[in-house]
């Protein structure tokens, strides 16, 4: 069976969309945002983000989010992270953390940030990537001391924990480092 062009792909997304299909507007939406076999067009793909996110598509706002902060609107792409958290998508807790860690669009607080990766550790409505990146989060925070007191050993135990299957290479690096 031949492979199925993401052109294709925004061709049937674009119809089902255009039927009210809420997963089919988030999915064009997302095309459109990044251009994938679509001419970018970042208005026209908020206009199909925010309609799934009306239909409501549970991944809409954290993709409005990210659509927003890849087109350098940091504020807003936070207001949309929130709204996502707070609706219990828990990967998009994550993200806000990281905006309150390094202060974009948002004024810095890494306690908020710490709190934000702690929750998504015992989330339950969480990928098990973002359930990986929150605890480096955390290692990352006890590494460096920051919206919590520094320790080496609690940053190794959450960078392991984050590293559990092999394959986060960003906290293995770190791990490496912080090895006697």
């Amino acid at each position: 069976m031949p492979a199925i062009h993401t052109r294709d792909n925004a061709q049937w997304f674009r119809r089902a969309a255009e039927h009210g299909s809420g997963p089919a507007q988030n999915n064009l939406g997302i095309l459109l945002g990044n251009g994938n076999g679509v001419r970018k067009n970042v208005e026209e793909a908020l206009v199909w983000l925010r309609k799934a996110f009306r239909a409501g598509d549970p991944c809409a706002r954290q993709n409005i989010a990210i659509t927003y902060r890849e087109n350098g609107d940091l504020k807003t792409a936070v207001k949309w992270f929130r709204k996502a958290a707070e609706a219990d998508d828990h990967d998009a807790l994550i993200q806000l953390g990281i905006h309150y860690y390094w202060g974009k669009g948002v004024r810095k607080n890494p306690r908020a940030a710490v709190q934000c990766f702690r929750t998504a550790t015992k989330a339950k409505n969480i990928s098990v990537v973002g359930r990986d990146d929150a605890f480096f989060f955390l290692g990352i925070a006890y590494h460096e001391g920051r919206g919590v007191r520094a320790s080496i050993p609690k940053a190794r135990r959450f960078l392991k924990r984050a590293n559990i299957d092999g394959d986060h290479v960003a906290a293995d690096k770190v791990l490496s480092k912080l090895r006697p």
